[in-house]
């Protein structure tokens, strides 16, 4: 997707992350695509991006609630 936004929010309210809520979305770098005459195994491109999520916590015995951990990944 063109909007990275728009599809970590998605993948949050598909149930992926139902454990956490979305805080932050943070592109680290984003690599510009080949021109589109390569052929398709000479086009991958590679994004890297932080994502924060904060653990839910309905239970008052829950240890984690509240607090916030921060993914580091790079992506095809």
């Amino acid at each position: 997707r063109t909007n990275r936004v728009v599809w970590a929010q998605d993948l949050n309210q598909g149930g992926m992350f139902d454990s956490f809520s979305f805080v932050s979305l943070q592109i680290l770098s984003d690599e510009v695509p080949p021109p589109p005459q390569l052929p398709d195994k000479d086009r991958e491109g590679f994004m890297e991006f932080q994502v924060t999520l904060q653990a839910k916590g309905d239970d008052a015995m829950s240890s984690v609630a509240g607090q916030q951990t921060t993914i580091k990944e790079k992506s095809r």
